[in-house]
């Protein structure tokens, strides 16, 4: 597992845990942001990651899926779940997560 940040001597901005799942393989795991985090830190910690990856021969990076977002019907229990997750919006930011995703 690697954790990647963005952060200054007195403050972290931003984070990403990765699993390396096998050889030149990453998943990320977690990605956290800082409310008051300056606009664009994700994008720039991303880019780093990358280069990171790159430079040291890996072959792929999953960002995974974001929670809370399905295409497929659910069952009643997943269905509960879902509706919980939606209205922690102000603890996890699930459709930011989504929308950020999109972009990469």
């Amino acid at each position: 597992m690697r954790i990647f940040s963005f952060q200054n001597e007195n403050h972290w901005f931003a984070s990403f845990v990765l699993l390396n799942t096998a050889p030149g393989f990453y998943h990320t795991e977690l990605i956290f942001r800082q409310k008051n985090a300056p606009v664009g830190i994700m994008e720039a910690l991303m880019e780093s990651i990358f280069l990171t990856l790159q430079a040291e021969g890996a072959l792929y990076w999953s960002l995974g899926e974001a929670p809370f977002h399905n295409a497929v019907p659910l069952p009643w229990k997943s269905k509960l779940i879902e509706f919980s997750g939606r209205k922690l919006q102000f603890a996890y930011n699930h459709a930011g997560l989504f929308f950020f995703k999109q972009k990469s």
